[in-house]
């Protein structure tokens, strides 16, 4: 039996790929790849970047409260560096002490035992 050459409706006949094509989809997955791993490489940057400014700025205000708390004297909070409600806390063996700054720039203690009130949210 011979067999027919006569191509039946509803098959799917795989199209032949160009040179064309090829290079085409080629680019577009070369660019494709190169953008995501841009988009990567980008973001790693971007967030060590971002992490070690906060780092330093953590640093600076521990270095800060360390002198202010070394001075004499509670107003040695008052300076350039601690802005209106900042809290700090003194934890010792024996004792938890702590103090904020008021919207007037003024030392104010905290006093947890007499207010009642937590202050953690």
């Amino acid at each position: 039996m011979p067999t027919s050459s006569i191509p039946l409706p509803g098959l799917l006949r795989a199209k032949p790929t160009t040179l064309r094509r090829q290079f085409v989809a080629g680019g577009v997955a070369l660019v494709t790849l190169a953008s995501i791993v841009i988009g990567i490489a980008a973001s790693f940057a971007v967030g060590r970047a971002l992490l070690d400014s906060l780092d330093e700025e953590l640093a600076d205000t521990a270095r800060r409260l360390a002198v202010s708390l070394e001075g004499p004297g509670p107003g040695q909070l008052n300076r350039p560096g601690f802005d209106v409600g900042t809290v700090v806390a003194l934890i010792s063996p024996t004792e938890v002490s702590g103090a904020f700054i008021d919207a007037d720039g003024n030392l104010q203690a905290l006093d947890i035992r007499s207010s009642g009130k937590s202050f953690v949210r």
